[in-house]
């Protein structure tokens, strides 16, 4: 498969995809997330590959142990195999014999030479969105990066940058106005970030975070007086699509809910409603 045509199977152009880092600001853990996991690896599993066809390459940008627990078998990404110059017939071997020897080295070749071509797709992906100083070690003076593997250089800058500061952490807490569906996703995606960082919110904060950020709007109260004269109150039902806080009327679900900001010492201190 040439370059052309996997690139358009891809399911979004390389200018869209989210950028790691500039010349101004260092990569993030919060940046190489969602590059990795809301961007490349859609790219990555977009191609079908001959070893793993539902995974496609998604081996050339997930760590080995995270691949192997999604392996069909259990096993590690193998890349496609190099056949060759050309096919290798046995001594004696028949018209038909040899035909179809000729065949499957025609087969892998073409799987081979995609491989390669999207490999280098992939890390013209990540140097596209990732300035080449952060990545200077596996830089070389000639080939540049064309020696490495996409997993490679990923996991330099997740060694690199992973580290969760207390002003990321910070940062966590104060969102943009989202949609209310969006509002619940940013919750877990901020508690999970939070547990990575050492900091825990558990699901009884989660409520607490939530029903404040709904309360604060003034579009819901009629609403959450019915939530509050509730016996049972966790942040499952709150969030199921079947509550009448969020979706008593249609216009509802419609609403834009501005998040607000919240401290982290506001967390510890946070009222069970």
């Amino acid at each position: 498969m040439k370059a052309s045509d996997i690139l358009a199977l891809l399911p979004f152009k390389l200018e869209d995809m989210p950028k790691i880092a500039t010349s101004t600001q260092e990569p993030t853990r919060l940046s190489l997330k969602a590059f990795q996991e809301s961007s490349i690896q859609d790219q990555a599993m977009a191609i079908t590959s001959s070893s793993e066809p539902l995974l496609g390459f998604l081996g050339l940008v997930l760590k080995n142990a995270s691949f192997i627990t999604l392996s069909n078998n259990g096993s590690s990404y193998q890349p496609s195999p190099d056949p060759g110059p050309s096919p290798t017939h046995a001594a004696g071997a028949t018209a038909v014999q040899i035909t179809e020897t000729s065949r499957l080295f025609t087969v892998q070749r073409d799987h081979y030479k995609t491989y390669c071509e999207f490999k280098v797709i992939l890390i013209s992906m990540i140097t596209t969105n990732c300035p080449e100083k952060y990545l200077t070690p596996l830089k070389h003076p000639i080939t540049k990066f064309r020696q490495c593997t996409p997993i490679q250089l990923l996991n330099h800058l997740w060694n690199e940058y992973e580290t969760i500061t207390s002003h990321n952490l910070t940062i966590n807490y104060n969102n943009p106005p989202t949609p209310i569906e969006d509002l619940f996703l940013q919750l877990r995606i901020g508690q999970e970030f939070a547990t990575e960082g050492s900091e825990t919110i558990n699901e009884s904060q989660l409520l607490c975070l939530c029903y404040d950020n709904m309360n604060k709007t003034g579009l819901f109260n009629d609403a959450l007086k019915i939530w509050r004269a509730k016996t049972t109150k966790t942040y499952a039902l709150f969030t199921a699509s079947s509550n009448p806080v969020l979706y008593r009327f249609p216009y509802i679900v419609l609403c834009t809910v501005p998040v607000m900001y919240i401290h982290p010492c506001d967390i510890l201190t946070a009222r069970i409603v």
